[in-house]
């Protein structure tokens, strides 16, 4: 069943999934910076472990996940299927998220810092669902375009989450270190809501061109925070 072609139509779906994946691991750890730390790990767990169940509950469901492209109605000619509205509701809900998220970290410099509101847990994990559910649908989409095996395409998207479990620690304490790396992760979030909004309306971007443009943005950060380092340590040597 797990022959050579099997082997390599699962890895390169977990790799995809995990590159998709990315940017649920930036929404999660954002609405989990809001809640005390002690608690952070438990919660990311259970974000990561919902989005592993809501990938496989829809994978399970395929037939009727192909039937979400199916034409509600269609408005200033353009066709609105429930697909098409989830990503479009899902996109305005991560922009609201982001932006509000940046208006916060660039308020706090400027103000007096305020007692923070925590969030219950219940409604963190709710809005986490919400997000997974969406990119979930981006996910199955994917799965589906690349293999037409269902047991390979569970294969490689519990392999995806298996590996996001592992490194979401890391990138969540990566960028909570870097203030200015933070700025850059919700902004990846701003551009990520607009592009689900711009698929509801029927007008899709190539992911590839995106995904380098995170990854050029990145080295760009990554050459600043190197050299802001080198400016300290001369100025602290002069």
């Amino acid at each position: 069943m797990f022959g050579y072609e099997a082997i390599i139509a699962i890895l390169s779906l977990t790799l995809l999934e995990v590159i998709l994946g990315i940017d649920n691991i930036l929404f999660i750890n954002m609405m989990v910076s809001k809640v005390p730390p002690q608690k952070r790990e438990r919660i990311r767990k259970i974000g990561i472990a919902l989005a592993l169940c809501s990938r496989l509950m829809l994978l399970s469901i395929i037939g009727w996940i192909l039937t979400l492209n199916t034409t509600l109605f269609i408005l200033f000619k353009v066709e609105f299927s429930l697909s098409s509205l989830v990503l479009i509701s899902g996109g305005f809900f991560l922009l609201y998220k982001a932006i509000i998220e940046i208006h916060e970290q660039i308020e706090t410099k400027n103000n007096k810092p305020k007692k923070p509101n925590v969030p219950k847990t219940g409604f963190i994990l709710a809005q986490i669902v919400f997000i997974d559910t969406v990119f979930s649908l981006d996910s199955i989409f994917t799965a589906i375009g690349m293999v037409n095996n269902i047991t390979w395409m569970a294969t490689a998207i519990i392999l995806a989450v298996i590996i996001m479990m592992f490194i979401s620690k890391s990138i969540a304490e990566f960028i909570e270190k870097h203030p200015s790396i933070k700025l850059l992760a919700l902004s990846f979030l701003v551009m990520v809501g607009v592009l689900l909004v711009s698929d509801g309306f029927g007008h899709h971007f190539e992911r590839k061109y995106v995904y380098c443009a995170m990854f050029f943005a990145i080295i760009v950060e990554s050459l600043n925070m190197r050299l802001r380092h080198n400016l300290n340590v001369c100025s602290k040597q002069n």
